[in-house]
C-alpha cells in the first residue's frame, strides 16, 4: 500500500495494543510520524520502540483520556514532540 505520507503526523489513541496499535505501524511504515498514545506508558514506549527499529518515525503521549488533566497533558506532549498533528484516531 502506498499511502504517499511523507511528512505528515498522526496522533493514533489507544494505540498500545490491538487495532490501534496496527494502525500506528502501518501509518508510520506509510511515512507519517506517528504518536502512540494509551494509558501504560511501558506498552506506548514498546509500541514507539517497535515502529523505531522498523525505520519509522514515532514518540509517544501516555495517558487516561477519561481524566482532563490526562487528556490535556497528552496532547500537550504530543504538539511539544511535533508542530502539529495532521491526522488524528
Amino acid at each position: 500500500m502506498d499511502l504517499k505520507l511523507i511528512g505528515p503526523s498522526a496522533l493514533i489513541t489507544g494505540s498500545t495494543s490491538g487495532i490501534g496499535s496496527a494502525v500506528a505501524r502501518a501509518l508510520a511504515r506509510e511515512g507519517a510520524t506517528v504518536i502512540v498514545h494509551g494509558r501504560s506508558e511501558a506498552r506506548a514506549r514498546a509500541v514507539t520502540s517497535t515502529i523505531a527499529e522498523a525505520g519509522g518515525l514515532a514518540h509517544y503521549a501516555p495517558g487516561d483520556l477519561n481524566r482532563e488533566a490526562d487528556a490535556r497533558a497528552a496532547i500537550a506532549q504530543a504538539l511539544n514532540a511535533l508542530d502539529q498533528i495532521d491526522i488524528g484516531k
